[in-house]
């Protein structure tokens, strides 16, 4: 039995929901752990910047990068502008987590950072 490309699409949302989701519950934790210490930013312990996260990051912009062509659907420009927000909301998540690092993690993580966002334009 063979898969064929419409049989995997749904694996494939899938796939990416689950990263989302992941995405999702470790900004919340950090977001709550914020709170609860009454901090004006929100600590990175939860999401911080590392070969997951950015694993995770790149999971979850899959949409974005996969709906480059031409869109003329109201609900494919949705998702992709949906996408995108997440992006910058996990980005500006992350980022802070640089300030944490020593100086050969700031450069492997900004370097794996900057391939990301170079691959996604």
């Amino acid at each position: 039995m063979t898969l064929t490309p419409a049989d995997a699409m749904p694996w494939v949302g899938m796939y990416i929901a689950l990263a989302s989701l992941i995405c999702t519950l470790a900004m919340a934790a950090d977001l709550f752990r914020g709170f609860r210490q009454r901090k004006l930013w929100f600590p990175c312990r939860f999401f911080t910047i590392n070969s997951t996260t950015i694993t995770l990051i790149t999971i979850s912009t899959k949409i974005p990068v996969d709906l480059s062509t031409d869109i003329s659907d109201s609900l494919v420009q949705l998702a992709k502008l949906i996408s995108i927000a997440f992006l910058v909301t996990m980005l500006a998540n992350v980022l802070p987590s640089l300030g944490l690092m020593n100086d050969k993690e700031l450069l492997l993580n900004t370097m794996a950072l900057c391939i990301l966002i170079y691959t996604i334009n």
